[in-house]
């Protein structure tokens, strides 16, 4: 398997033959076109070893060699690239089918995302976009989700806290919350409003500390942001 670029040098055999070429080829393809995406040029080698210490390489030799040899890695629903950018540095990208498949990266505490937004279609592959679409559809989705938080439209929940909550209000009782599954996605139209503000009246009297109390007067306002805005849906979308 031969590449012809605009080097001096022009013609560069691939390390892999063809069949691993076009499997590393679609690696690559599965990392720009996933659901949730995300790459960063320039990452020090310090941090792209802490973050590939957490996943399985893939065992093929390096990806278009030596112009910008990439390595891939994976785990559950995860797939992501590592290219050398100069000395220490490197280009990452990941691409995921769920944001729960990003709890191998970080540190961070699990999570259940709340935003108010109208219903929306069946999500389209990105499979056969091409990196402008794939850009365009990301930078727009980082787009609503910023203004949906300026609008508080947006709420970012600590599972463990509602998880708290739910167990103190003996969790089989609450008509809606109760019935969330922290890792998974969900969608609630205004219909459910009544039983969510009735199992957030039963939480309020579970709550025991300022952070319980805050969670509470958060979800109070976000019930208040969709009494004035009926037409939305409340999409629950789980780490």
């Amino acid at each position: 398997m031969w590449r012809t670029d605009d080097t001096a040098e022009g013609r560069h055999a691939e390390r892999e033959r063809l069949s691993g070429f076009l499997l590393e080829f679609s690696l690559f393809e599965a990392v720009l076109g996933a659901p949730y995406h995300a790459s960063h040029e320039q990452v020090p080698a310090s941090l792209v070893g802490e973050l590939t210490g957490r996943l399985h390489r893939v065992p093929l030799r390096a990806w278009l060699w030596p112009l910008a040899p990439t390595s891939f890695y994976a785990a559950s629903g995860l797939v992501a690239y590592v290219s050398p950018w100069s000395g220490e540095e490197c280009d990452v990208g990941v691409g995921v089918t769920h944001r729960g498949a990003l709890r191998p990266l970080g540190p961070r505490q699990d999570g259940l995302l709340l935003v108010l937004r109208p219903a929306q279609p069946r999500p389209k592959s990105l499979r056969r976009a091409t990196r402008a679409q794939r850009r365009e559809h990301h930078r727009a989705t980082a787009a609503e989700w910023e203004t949906a938080r300026q609008r508080g439209r947006l709420l970012d929940v600590e599972v463990d806290v509602l998880l708290s909550l739910v167990n103190r209000s003996e969790g089989g009782r609450l008509q809606a919350l109760g019935h969330l599954d922290p890792w998974s996605d969900t969608v609630l139209d205004y219909r459910d409003l009544p039983r969510i503000e009735a199992d957030v009246d039963r939480l309020e009297t579970a709550a025991r500390d300022d952070v319980q109390c805050a969670l509470i007067a958060a979800l109070r306002e976000l019930l208040e942001c969709w009494r004035a805005e009926p037409g939305l849906m409340l999409h629950c979308y789980g780490d």
